[in-house]
């Protein structure tokens, strides 16, 4: 790319503009709760969403590491103890309330890992994929494979 294409095609973001962005949100359907919402809004119908946001570099950084203890130096996958947890705190840093704010504290991980572990999974899968760690299908990207996500 020469230098003019670059000055054409490129936009040099400051930190006054990076201030500016917000994290990306969405909503996850999770059946496994639907029996709640359905009793605590009197409506048969109902479905149970949680609102999730993308992780935070900081919050990325804390679940890398606790990859990085779990998998010691020469153990390449999480061990199947470690995987509650691991998914309970991805949960935990992208379930947020309508409003924005989180809905859960760091502290409450262990809380959530003792949940549907098939609802708590959905929801740490939704936040992964928002966050840039893993596609649709589940795969990691090569960024997190370089990673050893």
């Amino acid at each position: 790319m020469t230098k003019k294409q670059e000055q054409t095609y490129s936009f040099v973001l400051t930190k006054d503009l990076i201030e500016q962005t917000t994290l990306a949100t969405d909503r996850v359907r999770v059946p496994e709760w639907d029996a709640q919402a359905q009793q605590q809004s009197g409506n048969a119908e109902a479905v149970a969403v949680v609102c999730i946001r993308e992780m935070t570099a900081a919050e990325r950084a804390k679940v890398q590491k606790l990859l990085v203890t779990v998998r010691g130096s020469t153990d390449a996958h999480v061990t199947f103890a470690e995987f509650p947890k691991l998914q309970a705190l991805i949960a935990v840093f992208g379930a947020i309330n309508e409003d924005g704010s989180p809905m859960f504290a760091e502290r409450d991980a262990d809380w959530l890992a003792a949940k549907s572990g098939a609802a708590v999974n959905r929801i740490a899968q939704a936040v992964q994929r928002l966050s840039g760690m893993i596609r649709d299908e589940g795969e990691p990207t090569p960024a997190a494979e370089a990673l050893g996500n």
